[in-house]
């Protein structure tokens, strides 16, 4: 019999999706797989180290999860919506010039000027995950496969700019067993930081490792003390009452972060960095691309009325041909987050 958990969701933010065209939405299984393998391999990694041998094990770990294109993934991964893609809109920018743009703009920016369309905020959709057998290695990897979902979920979101705060998801309801992750966001905004912290926590338990192995200034992304840091963004203490309030303050902090710093120290944020010219030398020289360390989403508070707090997450990790110079804008960028996001709350990892 196999063993299947399934979620219906519902879009906080704007989600932009598609396939081979980019100009037609589309909800699709393998985004899911992606963005959960990426997960997985932040909380492995987080506990199994990131050297070369560490690295193989972990890949180990993701191959019996996800599969490779020689063997089969022990997961089936299924995702629906019934948005009917005809009438999907178009993001229009706010303000009047890139001057005075909105924080939705700031956050928004590349898909406002391509033009793409979204699923719009409280569409719901489903997703399912499954494994083929009984055997205790395919019950080890629905839940590890579970894990990587909440994750997601929580510090992240899907599709494009889903590090800048699109394609936040919240959880209406689950069917199966989800062992060990609550997916019952709490109502009460003081217990978020234990909550997060609970199910980060599980997250790595799933895995083991020798913490000696562990890299100071690991290659790849892990969510691990010292190497990765997650903030509660709140409303002076409270959550916001509306979704797009929310956004507009994770847009505005975020710009006001950036241009706090020279333009060239602003590839902390990721590269390209308009108005730069490559490569930078010391940093990063060998990149002409990089995603952002920094992942911006909601959180939807199951309260009468909807309320919402944001989650910053940041990835310490050490760029190829990174300095120790560069590797040190990280501390920069934690005390900006901790001046200009409102009530940043440490979440504790």
């Amino acid at each position: 019999m196999r063993q299947e958990v399934h979620f219906h969701l519902q879009t906080i933010t704007p989600l932009f999706m598609a396939g081979a065209d980019q100009h037609n939405v589309e909800i699709r299984a393998p985004s899911f797989r992606g963005v959960m393998r990426y997960w997985l391999r932040a909380a492995a990694g987080g506990v199994m180290g990131t050297n070369a041998d560490d690295l193989k094990n972990v890949s180990e770990v993701e191959k019996k999860v996800f599969g490779t294109t020689s063997e089969a993934s022990a997961l089936i991964v299924r995702a629906r919506c019934d948005f009917d893609a005809s009438t999907a809109p178009i993001l229009s920018r706010e303000g009047r010039s890139r001057e005075d743009i909105t924080g939705r703009d700031y956050l928004m920016w590349s898909v406002i000027q391509g033009k793409r369309p979204y699923i719009p905020p409280q569409t719901p959709l489903q997703v399912s995950l499954a494994v083929r057998s009984q055997q205790k290695e395919s019950q080890i990897a629905l839940q590890r496969a579970i894990s990587s979902f909440w994750l997601c979920i929580h510090l992240g979101g899907i599709g494009t700019r889903s590090r800048r705060g699109a394609g936040s998801l919240s959880v209406i309801s689950t069917q199966g067993n989800v062992g060990d992750f609550s997916f019952a966001v709490p109502t009460a905004i003081e217990e978020l930081p234990a909550y997060l912290s609970h199910g980060i926590r599980a997250s790595s338990s799933l895995y083991s490792g020798n913490e000696s192995t562990a890299q100071r200034h690991p290659n790849f992304d892990v969510l691990r003390s010292g190497a990765c840091s997650v903030w509660l963004i709140s409303n002076n203490g409270r959550p916001w009452r509306d979704a797009n309030t929310a956004f507009q303050a994770l847009g505005k902090g975020l710009r006001e972060c950036r241009t706090a710093l020279e333009l060239p120290d602003r590839k902390i944020f990721g590269i390209p960095v308009m108005g730069m010219k490559y490569p930078i030398s010391g940093a990063g020289s060998k990149l002409k691309r990089l995603a952002s360390p920094l992942h911006l989403s909601l959180l939807e508070l199951p309260t009468a009325s909807r309320q919402y707090v944001g989650v910053a997450t940041l990835f310490k990790t050490k760029w190829p041909d990174m300095s120790d110079q560069g590797y040190a804008l990280y501390a920069q960028v934690e005390k900006l987050i901790a001046q200009n996001f409102s009530s940043a709350q440490k979440v504790e990892l």
